[in-house]
């Protein structure tokens, strides 16, 4: 479990936000910080390579906070061998002395005094608050004169990054860095969206990517494996057209010994026709047939409207017409939208390059990756009004992906301290 007033407690130490002059330890020995340290996010003491001077004797080593002195003990440090290079204990409050493991006891320096009061009431507040984020009666304000806020927002968007690639690394790992099959994977899973992301995930695992390029040229084969594994060619139908998918898929079922998915696993529930799985299946095959590599291409991309030139390729001459077999006709060609070539782009196509950029050490992918989605439009969502009422421009889906890693990973588990607009909150109490 966070300890929230320890982390306050780290932050005023790392930045020496407290009052430093004429420092002495609990024990009366003079005391001057040359370097506080560096603080150490793994086990062990706090801070490291820190160095102080006592009664003017130079030391070297590391550096422990707690918020009372007799947390020492109630961590087991004076068990703890790795504790004996500790130089110092910074504390919030000194309620007993405390003695390393070698023996020797441990000079302290209590700040209970050297706190600015208006900073450690601020911070309560916002780690009791219950509003929407805990900053949000002083959001608006702290737009008015914030500066750096692109650059926090990248670094959010770079945490965004990492988040999305952690399943898509995984899969590398299993399949022994075959990127071609991932992002083949990986772009089945995006055709399906949100509601069937799960079932197109299934097919491409049991439609073996070996398969689908030796028939990437025949655009009949590869509707008749989409659709034929997908289940929809199991049943009797009228159409000529359909009837050669089915002749076809049962030669290409034979030849590689392909079981298709339950026809029952795919969704249609309140949908629109335009997001019909079946009409998905065969956009996905046309996508194939109209890319030398799904991979190869991809990478190859370096601005958006590549992007969805390439994902918005023109389906065969009866789907453009239908969105199930045997359906009726309509007047309209059965193209993806471009909002939803975007969502692609956005969840599969940028999360891949940036992934490859950085294992491959291509600065320039990783740049075209966070590029791209600089010239998508901000998704819309609760969590983007909110920031929107709150006074925050949002430009694009680089910065609304960037506000969606605020939101969860810092406003929910408040951490304030790790935020610009915390800090920025916290740190004019010190000249106030």
């Amino acid at each position: 479990m966070r300890n929230h007033r320890e982390e306050l407690l780290h932050f005023i130490w790392q930045f020496q936000y407290y009052d430093t002059s004429a420092l002495y330890t609990i024990q009366g020995e003079k005391l001057q910080i040359i370097k506080p340290g560096i603080m150490n996010n793994d086990a062990g003491p706090d801070f490291f390579n820190s160095r102080i001077k006592i009664n003017g004797q130079e030391w070297a080593g590391n550096i422990e906070l707690h918020w009372k002195s007799s947390e020492w003990e109630l961590h087991n440090h004076q068990q703890d061998a790795a504790y004996n290079n500790v130089i110092l204990h910074v504390v919030y409050e000194h309620d007993q002395d405390v003695f390393k493991k070698n023996g020797d006891l441990l000079p302290a320096l209590e700040l209970k005094n050297r706190i600015n009061s208006k900073m450690l009431n601020r911070y309560n507040a916002m780690m009791k608050a219950k509003s929407w984020i805990p900053c949000e009666k002083q959001l608006k304000e702290i737009l008015i004169h914030e500066e750096g806020i692109g650059i926090f927002l990248q670094k959010l968007l770079i945490e965004r990054f990492e988040e999305k690639t952690k399943n898509i690394r995984e899969l590398l790992q299993q399949n022994g860095w075959n990127w071609e099959e991932a992002f083949y994977r990986f772009m089945a899973r995006g055709f399906g969206f949100k509601v069937n992301a799960e079932p197109f995930y299934q097919l491409s695992a049991i439609t073996p990517l070996q398969v689908i390029a030796r028939h990437k040229n025949n655009l009949l084969q590869l509707e008749a494996l989409m659709l034929g594994q997908a289940g929809y060619l199991d049943k009797s139908y009228q159409d000529e057209y359909i009837h050669r998918l089915q002749r076809e898929y049962l030669f290409l079922k034979n030849k590689y010994n392909l079981v298709s998915l339950p026809v029952h696993v795919w969704k249609f529930g309140r949908m629109r026709p335009a997001n019909f799985p079946t009409l998905r299946l065969v956009q996905f095959a046309a996508l194939i047939h109209h890319s030398s590599s799904l991979f190869s291409r991809m990478i190859e991309i370096k601005r958006e409207e590549e992007a969805l030139q390439w994902l918005l390729p023109e389906v065969s001459e009866y789907w453009k017409y239908r969105f199930v077999p045997d359906g009726d006709k309509t007047a309209k060609g059965n193209r993806m939208g471009i909002s939803s070539a975007r969502l692609l782009i956005l969840n599969v196509v940028a999360p891949f390059m940036f992934l490859y950029g950085k294992e491959r050490g291509i600065e320039t992918m990783t740049e075209t990756a966070i590029e791209l989605l600089n010239h998508i439009p901000a998704e819309t969502n609760s969590t983007i009004k909110n920031f929107e009422n709150l006074g925050l421009k949002i430009n694009s889906a680089a910065d609304s992906q960037a506000l969606l890693v605020l939101k969860n990973r810092y406003c929910d588990q408040k951490r304030c301290l790790y935020c610009i607009f915390g800090k920025r909150i916290l740190t004019p109490a010190l000249h106030e």
